[in-house]
């Protein structure tokens, strides 16, 4: 019994040591392995070359015409603005003006015209005006008014037909040429007709036309329109106005 604790106890001993031994040398190991790392040299890694970029272009205002183009507050999102330019319509050609006569004088055509049945008659030659007209020629049988760029040519007797007046016999105003000067009159036919106001006059909303054989004084009264005499070279137009 006391044969195999000595044994045991020799057998823990050797064990110890053992294990001592082997702890001491793989400290010695572990020592020297520090060691040597301590004194190994470190060789460093080169430094990477920095590369510096270069300066922004300087800003210009030619670089924002993109933006400008294309501006949020725009609503062609365009800069350039279009400038529409409207033409005005141009204005109706007024009604032509009344032609009372037209004679024949050695220096020249002359047409006796108004240029409406209120206003009175006066003698026009070619290149005057009469209203908003202007005489551009004139014959015994055919007369040209220019308004503008227009020129309306008409016969003599459509003008004075349409002018819608016709002279009321009456003792001329003053003695026309005699026709040893050369000298003719076309004039607008005596009225024959009741004392009435007639059709109405083209251009005058309130102006009636005298009836053929009407003999009433001037001034005279029918269907609500007074009738007015415009005297004349020739003796006198007439035509009915809207009593208002």
């Amino acid at each position: 019994m006391k044969r195999n604790l000595i044994l045991l106890n020799v057998l823990l001993v050797g064990l110890i040591v053992a294990a001592g031994w082997k702890v001491q040398g793989e400290w010695a190991a572990q020592k020297e392995h520090e060691d040597q790392i301590r004194k190994a040299k470190v060789t460093p890694p080169p430094v990477p070359a920095v590369s510096i970029p270069a300066a922004p272009p300087p800003v210009v205002a030619a670089s924002y015409s993109d933006i400008a183009n294309k501006m949020l507050f725009s609503k062609e999102r365009n800069p350039n603005i279009v400038v529409v330019v409207v033409e005005k319509p141009k204005p109706p050609m007024p009604p032509l003006p009344i032609l009372h006569g037209v004679m024949g004088l050695p220096s020249g055509m002359l047409a006796l015209m108004s240029a409406d049945a209120k206003s009175p008659s006066k003698g026009v030659k070619v290149g005057d005006t009469v209203g908003a007209f202007e005489l551009a020629d004139l014959t015994r049988d055919e007369i040209s008014l220019k308004w503008e760029d227009k020129t309306v040519t008409k016969s003599v007797s459509e003008m004075i037909y349409h002018g819608l007046e016709v002279a009321e016999k009456a003792p001329p105003a003053s003695a026309p040429p005699s026709a040893s000067s050369g000298s003719s009159i076309v004039s607008a036919p005596a009225a024959q007709g009741p004392g009435k106001p007639g059709v109405q006059s083209v251009g005058e909303q309130d102006v009636k036309t005298c009836t053929p054989g009407d003999n009433s004084p001037n001034g005279t009264v029918a269907d609500g329109y007074r009738k007015v005499l415009i005297p004349n070279p020739f003796g006198s137009s007439c035509h009915w106005e809207l009593v208002k």
